[in-house]
């Protein structure tokens, strides 16, 4: 009948586990620091804008994942190379 069957459904193997959503959990998961009080000046978001350059900041904790050097926290892959 032509039917295409695929050999690893139903072989009691379960489906990998769907990503994480939780903000915190993707940061660590992917080598970051959750920081609960981290600087509003400079957003570790990939596609932020930069900086204020008139250095201009208020001083405000915003709860955000820091990644590596390098990296930007995507928030739905979590620290990945910078654009």
């Amino acid at each position: 009948d032509g039917t295409i069957v695929d050999p690893t459904v139903g072989c009691g193997t379960p489906p990998p586990p769907p990503p994480p959503t939780d903000p915190m959990r993707l940061c660590f998961d992917t080598g970051g620091f959750w920081n609960e009080c981290g600087s509003a000046c400079a957003s570790t978001l990939c596609g932020a804008p930069p900086p204020d350059p008139s250095g201009t900041c208020i001083t405000l904790c915003v709860p955000q994942c820091e990644c590596p050097p390098a990296l930007c926290f995507d928030e739905a892959r979590g620290c990945v190379p910078a654009p």
